[in-house]
């Protein structure tokens, strides 16, 4: 693939794709029901304080149910940060045997792509809402070992940005 682009235009120099994230909402919401800890401590509490909710183990879940938060500035601001953590650790962390659970994500980083960069709100169509809230991934493509490393042990290459909401 990058191979016929560097035929076709030799100028070119980068090579990125800005990707939808299939699985985010679902692998979010199933384990937002079960009641599972997703974020430190910390950024819960500072969460809840954000949006004015009591209670800290729904917070996140009742929000993400009102409709109409992506149209209000005080909730999508609040969502940002805890959001893109997350997507950070369902592309990276969040794995079926030594892949990620996301197909898209798998697809990039076996053709040795790394994950550089998460875009907050970047799809905010009704495809974009249903299968991630919509988030996408931007994947770069940089020709060296990230694919044999993905391949043998399930490396997963990633910006320090995006390493940095996984810290």
């Amino acid at each position: 693939m990058i191979e016929d682009l560097r035929r076709e235009l030799p100028r070119l120099a980068k090579f990125a794709t800005l990707s939808p994230i299939p699985g985010f909402r679902e692998w979010l919401d199933e384990a937002l029901a079960k009641g599972n800890e997703l974020l430190p401590s910390a950024d819960i509490e500072k969460f809840v304080k954000s949006v004015g909710h009591l209670e800290p183990v729904r917070a996140l879940r009742d929000t993400l149910a009102r409709p109409d938060w992506p149209c209000e500035a005080t909730l999508a601001e609040a969502l940002r940060e805890p959001m893109e953590k997350l997507c950070a650790r369902y592309l990276l962390r969040e794995k079926s045997g030594t892949l990620p659970l996301d197909p898209v994500a798998r697809f990039h980083l076996n053709n040795g792509a790394r994950l550089d960069r998460i875009y907050w709100l970047a799809d905010s169509s009704a495809r974009g809402m249903s299968q991630s809230y919509g988030m996408m991934a931007s994947y770069r493509y940089v020709l060296d070992a990230n694919h044999e490393r993905f391949r043998t042990g399930g490396y997963a290459a990633a910006a320090r940005r995006v390493l940095r909401l996984l810290d």
